[in-house]
């Protein structure tokens, strides 16, 4: 029923927006400091939240961003999935809402770079003691803020 509505152009443009919107998010993740592509193809981008401090403990990365994506799905603010690529726990965004815009995507960015930023479902994220940063950093056991807002990726 949906083809013969939207017909075979239709869906080319649809899945040409979808690909273009994941490579925009793409281009947004590599540009973050804190945040680490880690694949992307078609309509799908893989990436995590990687404190450079952080970097080298993949064990710790993969909890935090397990922990990350657990509080965003139980916020209803968006929807992302995980992945696991070589070891490696990735969040996992699959733009296919047709309500996703650039616009939204940008708000990614914007807030990213903003302390503190969507704290809403951050707040909720608690860490273990042993996930306190390095050197001192922070002085609770709370992990530190999250640099994505990512219920813009839901439109």
């Amino acid at each position: 029923m949906s083809l013969k509505h939207h017909g075979p152009a239709g869906y080319a443009e649809a899945i040409e927006r979808d690909i273009t919107l994941a490579e925009y998010l793409a281009g947004l993740v590599e540009q973050h400091p804190e945040l680490q592509r880690l694949a992307s193809g078609l309509s799908i981008v893989c990436f995590r939240y990687a404190p450079p401090p952080w970097r080298a403990d993949d064990e710790r990365l993969n909890a935090l961003n397990k922990a990350l994506l657990a509080a965003l799905q139980q916020s209803g603010q968006a929807f992302l999935s995980g992945t696991t690529l070589e070891g490696t726990f990735a969040l996992r965004a699959f733009l296919i809402n047709p309500r996703t815009r650039a616009a939204d995507l940008d708000q990614l960015g914007r807030r990213g770079a903003r302390p503190g930023g969507a704290a809403g479902w951050r707040a909720s994220v608690r860490s273990p003691d042993d996930w306190a940063e390095p050197q001192g950093k922070h002085s609770s056991s709370a992990m530190p803020p999250l640099p994505i807002a990512v219920d813009a990726l839901c439109g």
